[in-house]
């Protein structure tokens, strides 16, 4: 990821349906605008019919626009009888 500006902390939060936060954020600083580095996260959540996973990432430092630039997601899914 990069940034727009020095030395910004980032953050990344999974959420539930959009405003549930399920984890604990991860951060991570870019200490010059064109720095590349790499966050990873986890969280579990059980969902219902309808609910959806939604993840934020977030600029703690200023309002300087954060570019991600590759991202991979795995999700899965267990049936709970």
């Amino acid at each position: 990821m990069t940034t727009a500006s020095n030395s910004q902390i980032t953050s990344f939060r999974w959420y539930k349906n959009g405003t549930t936060a399920i984890s604990q954020p991860v951060k991570r600083k870019v200490g010059t605008g064109s720095d590349l580095g790499a966050a990873s996260l986890h969280a579990d959540a059980t969902l219902s019919s309808g609910d959806y996973l939604e993840l934020k990432c977030t600029n703690d430092t200023s309002a300087s626009t954060i570019t991600v630039q590759n991202l991979y997601l795995y999700v899965m899914g267990m049936i709970m009888a």
